[in-house]
């Protein structure tokens, strides 16, 4: 059953005041003026207005918006469609102004907020508008909005959209799934991490020698007739590994915030679509947590958690996160960070007095360019450089690994020299 859109009552337009008070300005002043011209002017003016009264039915009632979007989710910097339908029931053709109430957040690429349109008699007619959002996060939509107009654009009738729509904008998220990663605290579960054990997996490992109560499917029988000795295929026992993902966003630098989100999503999208266990940790304005899970569930909830993520704070080790600490199962922990606050050396610290595979991911400090005369940007910019250093070396002396990737370089640089590794024995 089709919802009836709210509808107010018809009105005067602008149009049809500005005639009406035109008529009655030229009336008097042909009166107070005694000028015929006046008058008669003033009279065909009335008469136009009466007449289009008495011909006109109105502005249609039977006007319906319907919107739809091209996608509930994409990423950042890429382009969607919103669509808007307007469909008229009446008989009578329409005159129909739409207006969107798009968020300023969102630029415009095609299309615009507001267009006119000309809809026949029982005929239906789309407008469209193409959408863009520099930065993650949950947009709302508000409702359009629509004036409909008779056909001497006397009288008008606001219509209000069924409901607002919302669009979440997700960072992007890049592609790792040919990437192997071994672990050092596999667990046995099924997974797709190697130990260096044999055992009953998919990745082949060598063959020996048959032995009593091995599956006949694991003998190779190709192997087995070039050397008359029956022998056995072995292949390399998976795992499943428990990492919590640690994500500050202690900065205030967009690039940076973009990159350390960005970042932290491919590495998480690839974990756990390898059927490993994930937990998040995000440092920013406060401090939000994610259960350590597998699945497609825990991979809306982490990129949910990381798109609704506010920047700030001061990334110092809170009393929420000493706790987390304390209830984490044992585990790999993995640091994305800017290291753009001197504080996230001490969280890190308290990361690795609880856990002994720690590892931060950073990507290289940009060389920012200033006038050779400016000596005050110039020492800033030094400034901050050694305090950089500063922060990288205390990390570095509490035995964590620090990975630095240039921002241009892809995450699969962050995770190859992660896995550079010996295995768990």
């Amino acid at each position: 059953m089709k919802r009836r859109l709210p509808a107010s009552a018809k009105i005067w337009t602008r149009r049809a005041v500005l005639l009406l008070e035109t008529g009655i300005l030229l009336f008097w002043l042909g009166i107070a003026l005694q000028n015929d011209r006046f008058i008669i002017t003033s009279a065909i003016l009335f008469t136009y207005l009466i007449l289009a009264l008495m011909v006109s039915s109105g502005p249609s009632k039977g006007v319906s918006l319907q919107r739809n979007l091209s996608v509930e989710r994409t990423l950042e910097e890429h382009p969607f469609q919103v669509n808007t339908k307007i469909t008229n029931e009446s008989a009578t053709s329409s005159l129909i102004q739409v207006m969107e109430g798009f968020p300023v957040s969102l630029d415009i690429v095609e299309g615009g907020p507001h267009y006119v349109t000309f809809v026949g008699s029982n005929s239906a007619s789309t407008v469209s508008s193409i959408l863009q959002a520099d930065f993650r996060g949950h947009y709302v939509i508000p409702a359009p909005s629509a004036t409909v107009t008779d056909e001497f654009g006397l009288r008008e009738r606001q219509i209000k959209g069924p409901r607002p729509t919302f669009v979440s904008i997700m960072p992007p998220i890049e592609d790792l799934s040919d990437l192997a990663l071994d672990s050092r605290t596999a667990q046995p579960e099924i997974g797709t991490f190697r130990s260096s054990s044999v055992g009953v997996g998919t990745e082949f490992f060598g063959i020996r020698e048959y032995l009593p109560g091995d599956e006949i499917r694991r003998i190779n029988w190709k192997a087995s007739a070039r050397t008359d000795t029956l022998l056995s295929n072995e292949y390399e026992r998976e795992h499943v590994t428990n990492i919590y993902l640690v994500v500050d966003l202690g900065t205030a630098r967009v690039d940076a915030l973009k990159w350390t989100v960005r970042t932290a999503a491919s590495i998480a999208t690839y974990l756990l679509r390898t059927r490993n266990r994930l937990g998040l940790i995000v440092l920013g304005q406060s401090t939000s947590h994610v259960r350590i899970e597998s699945g497609r569930r825990q991979l809306i909830k982490v990129l949910d958690k990381l798109v609704t993520a506010e920047p700030g704070g001061s990334a110092e080790p809170s009393t929420y996160l000493v706790r987390l600490l304390e209830e984490m199962p044992r585990c790999e922990i993995l640091v994305v960070s800017a290291l753009a606050s001197e504080a996230i050396w001490r969280t890190v610290v308290a990361l690795r007095r609880k856990h002994e595979h720690v590892s931060v991911i950073t990507r290289t400090a940009k060389s920012l360019e200033a006038d050779e005369r400016d000596l005050v940007v110039k020492a800033a910019l030094l400034l901050y450089s050694l305090r950089r250093r500063a922060t990288i070396q205390q990390i570095k002396n509490a035995q964590v690994k620090v990975i630095e990737i240039p921002a241009d370089r892809s995450v699969r640089t962050a995770l190859a020299a992660i896995q550079e590794r010996p295995l768990r024995h």
